[in-house]
């Protein structure tokens, strides 16, 4: 036989139909048991994930594991509250137990501490419990009420607490008056509602109907001895209720229908009438339990002083506890006093908080300690800080504080160890210089010759902070002058905060070279002919003949040295010249005046009244630099006059030479090295030629001009009006503004603006 074609066979087709069907549903049962095996495996994932969230809460150790794992599944659980199996006493036991109580305020109180007593005791079928409470209340039982009232809201009526009507504060005692329902606070308030509020009229009226309106209004009682010590001789309403009785009496009188006015006056006279006769008997029993209450108090305080002075306590701290508080309170309501046994019974609680106020108030006494000490410190360092000759350096008063001789200072009174003091600030001080001289490029200076000064106590000695710039409070003001010795010595950086303050120590790392300070200082002292290790070098700058004039501004600007410090931070190239008095007085009519500006900015009214004035006048416009020494100003060809003998103007521009100049142009010939006469304006340095635009305006050699020509008068004119607008004056204020804005000032300075003497 053959083989079989399969593919040709109907029978193997058949087969192969059911394999291929068998097949395929076998598939799809897979794939969906994969689907569920992949759910439920995601599931199963899903709550292991929530499982550990739950349980990973803290971290899980081999011995804390029971106990994570039983946290885990309390999460887990809803937490339910205790059952209160008091629920499950008997009414006939809890009534037992509650006729042990003696006053209708504790059922009260129990009342209202769930649901399932309030339903039992406010049942009318339970109203005997109140009943039998009233008549065990001491110091004698409390009045049956009016029909009006239930016993719970009689109880509440009698012991409830409220508002002053006065005041509007929270008043705890009973009533003032149960007729009037008066609640009151204080005798001042009491006072206050009898002059206010209260309506009196004596007990025989006038006419006939004062006496039916009085008895069918609520009145104050008869023996109320909280507002009265004796019996009011008059009938007291309320004001208002008066006012309405009356209007209501007029408008019946009125309309003529007096029948319903009357049945309504008549109830309520009745009920009146049994109001003021239960007001009355309250009162009296409210009097009486007063009586017995400070009787109950002044047995208590002896008791009290008693077992104080007994245990060796203090009083006040037994007082001020919350245990105490609360059995005084429990006992005072029942009027039992506190005995013995009962502070013995809360004697464990009365220790721990004695123990914590004697350790609070030991806290305190050596926190007022810490702080006397430490303003006796700070009151001795000012004392230093005051000391002017000689002026020595000092740390900032944090940095003063850490001293280790004053860790163990008991006495308030510091001068007793002034001398060991003295020495920790000489080694402070010692150290301090090293490390500052150091910054300055002089590690480990010393030197034989007692003519030379030390690096920090040059003039050249300028810092600047590294952290901060310099301090912004300086900055802000305008007073960037750099930091001496002294200065870096007690400098801390306005961004700290006060308990960095307090963390930070002195170290010399933390401040820089002031570049430009250190340069002008420099030139001025090569200008002087003087180093910067010489003692009288200090001397020298502090003339007050002295000035400095600036060569980088693009006007005549001159200053003292100490502005100079100062005023050398706004340009990038620092060039300095000194000049005297007696120049200065050349380049300007306007002598400079320092701390001007200063007494200007002050928060006093006559300084807030002076920089109203406009008096003030800004040297960068009035003292402009001629345009042979400005390179940016193109000088014009200035007209000659005829020849003539000139007459000899001498202007000692420099402390060295001497030089003439034309009478008929400012003094300007700042040389340090010239004996020559020079055309005016030449401020040149050289001593043997000419620099700049005006050498080649006017030469030497140039014969003079004789001819007027008329675009040069058209110039004059020109320059007459720009010098009047230049020498428009200001206000402080508005000087600032200028000088902000047209100059790029932003803080101004001594050396920027000059006050007209002008007499009011």
């Amino acid at each position: 036989m053959g083989p079989v074609d399969e593919a040709n066979n109907p029978k193997v087709k058949g087969k192969s139909k059911e394999q291929a069907s068998s097949n395929s549903q076998n598939t799809s049962r897979q794939k969906r048991r994969k689907l569920n095996s992949t759910k439920s495996h995601r599931a199963s994932k899903s709550k292991a994930k929530k499982l550990e969230k739950l349980s990973t809460t803290v971290q899980v150790t081999d011995n804390t594991h029971k106990k994570n794992t039983e946290e885990a599944e309390m999460t887990m659980t809803e937490v339910v509250p205790p059952k209160c199996h008091l629920g499950r006493v008997p009414v006939e036991v809890l009534e037992m137990i509650l006729s042990y109580t003696a006053s209708p305020r504790d059922i009260l109180a129990l009342a209202r501490c769930s649901q399932y007593y309030c339903n039992v005791l406010v049942n009318p079928s339970f109203s005997r419990i109140w009943i039998s409470a009233r008549q065990r209340a001491l110091p004698k039982p409390i009045p049956d009420p009016t029909p009006n009232f239930t016993e719970p809201a009689y109880a509440a009526f009698l012991f409830d607490s409220g508002e002053c009507e006065i005041c509007k504060k929270k008043v705890t005692t009973m009533y003032d008056s149960f007729t009037l329902k008066l609640r009151l606070c204080s005798s001042k308030c009491r006072k206050d509602w009898l002059r206010e509020h209260a309506y009196a009229r004596a007990t025989k009226p006038g006419f006939a109907e004062d006496r039916y309106l009085h008895l069918q209004l609520p009145r104050l009682e008869t023996i109320n001895k909280v507002l009265f010590t004796a019996s009011p001789t008059s009938h007291i309403v309320r004001r208002r209720a008066w006012q309405e009785a009356v209007d209501e009496y007029n408008k019946a009188v009125q309309e003529k229908d007096s029948t319903v006015y009357k049945e309504k006056r008549e109830l309520s006279k009745a009920r009146n009438a049994l109001m003021l006769e239960l007001g009355e008997s309250l009162s009296s029993w409210r009097n009486e339990f007063a009586t017995k209450l400070a009787a109950v108090d002044r047995l208590t305080k002896s008791t009290l002083e008693t077992v104080v002075l007994r245990e060796g306590w203090n009083e006040w701290d037994v007082l001020r506890s919350s245990a105490y508080q609360e059995l005084r309170r429990a006992k005072h309501n029942c009027l039992q006093p506190v005995t013995k046994s009962d502070i013995e019974s809360i004697r464990p609680e009365l220790e721990r908080h004695i123990i914590k106020l004697n350790e609070r108030s030991e806290r305190r006494e050596a926190e007022e300690k810490a702080v006397k000490k430490q303003q006796a410190i700070e009151k001795y360092w000012n004392r230093l800080h005051s000391v002017k000759n000689p002026r020595q350096a000092l740390p900032a008063l944090s940095e003063f504080r850490k001293f280790l001789i004053f860790e163990h200072l008991e006495e308030e009174d510091i001068t007793i160890i002034s001398k060991p003091i003295k020495r920790e600030l000489e080694r402070w001080r010692e150290k301090a210089r090293e490390g500052l001289a150091r910054v300055l490029g002089f590690p480990g200076w010393k030197s034989a010759s007692k003519n030379k000064v030390h690096p920090v106590d040059r003039l050249t000695a300028r810092f600047v902070c590294t952290r901060c710039g310099l301090s912004k409070a300086a900055a802000k003001d305008g007073k960037d002058n750099g930091l001496s010795y002294q200065m870096a010595c007690e400098h801390r950086c306005a961004h700290l905060t006060t308990k960095q303050e307090a963390k930070e120590v002195f170290n010399a790392e933390h401040f820089a070279r002031d570049e430009k300070a250190i340069l002008a200082v420099q030139q001025v002292l090569a200008q002087l002919g003087v180093t910067d290790d010489n003692p009288t070098s200090k001397t020298l700058v502090a003339k007050p003949e002295l000035l400095v004039l600036c060569k980088s501004c693009p006007s005549t600007i001159f200053m003292d040295f100490e502005t100079m410090l100062r005023h050398c931070k706004r340009h990038d190239e620092v060039a300095f010249q000194t000049i005297d008095t007696l120049v200065a007085e050349t380049l300007s009519s306007h002598a400079f005046v320092p701390g001007l500006k200063t007494k200007l900015m002050e928060t006093s009214d006559s300084a807030r009244e002076q920089r109203q004035r406009i008096v003030y006048g800004c040297r960068h416009c009035q003292q402009k630099k001629p345009a042979a020494e400005d390179p940016s100003i193109a000088a014009p060809a200035a007209p000659q006059p005829e020849p003539e003998p000139q007459p000899e103007a001498t202007g000692d521009l420099s402390m060295d030479t001497e030089q003439e100049q034309q009478p008929h142009q400012p003094a300007g010939d700042l040389s340090m090295d010239t004996e020559q006469q020079q055309p005016a304006g030449d401020l040149s340095m050289d001593s043997e030629q000419q620099e700049g635009p005006a050498s080649e305006a006017v030469p030497e050699t140039e014969p003079m001009q004789t001819d007027r020509n008329p675009s040069d008068d058209r110039e004059k004119v020109k320059q007459g009006r720009r010098a009047k607008k230049e020498a428009k004056m200001f206000s402080f204020d508005g000087l600032r503004s200028h000088v902000k804005t047209k100059h790029g000032i932003l803080w101004i300075g001594d050396e920027d603006f000059f006050k007209e003497d002008k007499q009011d």
